[in-house]
């Protein structure tokens, strides 16, 4: 018998059935309907995300990503431009505070919270003047204890003669921003004037001549321009308790636009990116996975 006289048979059948017998039946039917709905959906595994859909709806708040290292391999090697532009790619935030990123095509995982205090650690290196306070009474330092060598150094540091010509002030900013104020006073012998400190750092206990001996010495062992590698101990300590300050208080970057901020600074400071530690001496990169290992040029 073919199918369709099969067909007929059961409609002859089905209309011979009272309303009771066929509500039976069309629960039975609908009760096997949902047992095939529910097997079915335990069975279709949930497919893995693209790449692309990734980084377009990865936020802030995720706390997971669902995606293969081959993939960004791919995906980088498929945009060697966006390379060349930038150093590196945020790829997104693992969680708060952690961030994915591929940095000379090797993924490396970021700590924000570090990298910003690392920044503005350097900054404040390089720039950050110390507050000064007036000393009720000038500290007199002898060339006996300077020593010779320190003591002509300074006299040929950059001077000017405020607020008399007896006296001049040394004016150079590796001495003025380290939290001196030092002042050269003409009496009898003009070839060996007194050295005074007048003025020293607001906020550094116990901060005066060994300081600035050793401010001196430190002057003439570097070659580096710049402020950054003329830093004596106590003040590149009191910067660090500054930075954990300032970090606290303005709190940790918010957009995207802000991290991407700090990571041109960093890159663009080999001082700074060469370190790759913290105020608290804890690494910003930690590396997760080396793309192609020919292709790596950046080491943490």
């Amino acid at each position: 018998m073919d199918f369709t006289k099969v067909s007929k048979e059961l409609v002859k059948l089905w209309a011979c059935l009272n309303v009771d017998e066929k509500n039976r039946y069309k629960e039975l039917a609908n009760k096997q309907k949902n047992l095939k709905v529910i097997a079915k959906i335990n069975d279709t595994s949930i497919p893995k995300k693209s790449f692309q859909y990734i980084f377009k709806t990865l936020k802030r708040c995720s706390t997971s990503i669902n995606i293969e290292l081959s993939e960004i391999k791919k995906n980088i090697f498929e945009k060697p431009k966006l390379l060349k532009l930038s150093p590196f790619i945020l790829i997104g935030e693992v969680k708060e505070n952690n961030w994915m990123c591929c940095v000379q095509n090797e993924i490396k995982a970021l700590n924000i919270c570090r990298l910003q205090e690392a920044v503005v650690f350097f900054q404040k290196m390089v720039d950050e003047e110390i507050p000064l306070k007036m000393l009720c009474k000038s500290i007199n330092i002898s060339k006996k204890y300077l020593g010779e060598k320190n003591y002509c150094f300074l006299r040929n540091l950059d001077t000017s003669y405020e607020p008399s010509a007896e006296k001049y002030t040394i004016t150079d900013e590796r001495i003025v921003k380290n939290g001196f104020k030092v002042v050269f006073v003409f009496n009898d012998d003009p070839e060996n004037p007194d050295i005074n400190i007048t003025d020293v750092a607001l906020h550094i206990s116990t901060y005066g001549t060994e300081e600035f001996k050793e401010l001196l010495e430190l002057m003439q062992l570097e070659k580096e321009n710049g402020l950054y590698f003329y830093r004596p101990l106590k003040v590149v300590n009191y910067l660090r308790s500054e930075t954990a300050r300032h970090c606290k208080t303005i709190g940790l970057p918010k957009t995207k636009k802000e991290i991407y901020e700090l990571l041109n600074y960093w890159f663009k400071n080999e001082n700074l990116s060469s370190n790759n530690k913290c105020i608290h001496y804890k690494q910003v990169f930690t590396s997760v996975h080396i793309i192609d290992e020919n292709s790596k040029t950046f080491k943490c």
